[in-house]
């Protein structure tokens, strides 16, 4: 939102790996911060604060903004927060709870690796000349 962070030493700690702040280096990425650590907020909040501020004269901000939509003009300290962003993110956090409520649960993951093995079985099957294993494929 205006603020720009030097992220030199953060690179190695960060979740996302440190390739992804190489990429994004010099430019404003505001409103990918934003929907990335749309459940983690505040934590992403509390480690902004410990990192050192750019001044907005230093070169490293001269260069082009590519994360910029057309309809937005690349200006430092625009406002991201859109109507459509409060809607999205009323409807995700009264869906999703918290972090944990997003993933998958583990019944899910059994039911994934019973149809993999199936699909697997039945691909065998096809491939040793099994009319019934080849008819049950997916």
């Amino acid at each position: 939102d205006g603020t720009w962070y030097d992220l030199s030493d953060y690179r190695a700690a960060h979740p996302g790996g440190k390739w992804l702040l190489d990429y994004s280096y010099g430019k404003d990425v505001t409103a990918i911060f934003k929907s990335i650590h749309l459940f983690g907020q505040e934590e992403a909040a509390q480690k902004l604060q410990k990192l050192p501020v750019i001044d907005l004269d230093s070169p490293v901000l001269q260069k082009p903004n590519v994360f910029t939509a057309d309809f937005v003009p690349p200006t430092t300290g625009r406002e991201i927060e859109t109507p459509f962003q409060q809607d999205l993110r009323r409807m995700l956090t009264s869906r999703f709870a918290s972090r944990e409520d997003f993933k998958a649960p583990l019944d899910h993951w059994v039911r994934i690796g019973l149809w993999a093995a199936a699909t697997a079985y039945c691909w065998n099957g096809w491939f040793h000349g099994d009319v019934y294993a080849t008819a049950a494929l997916p």
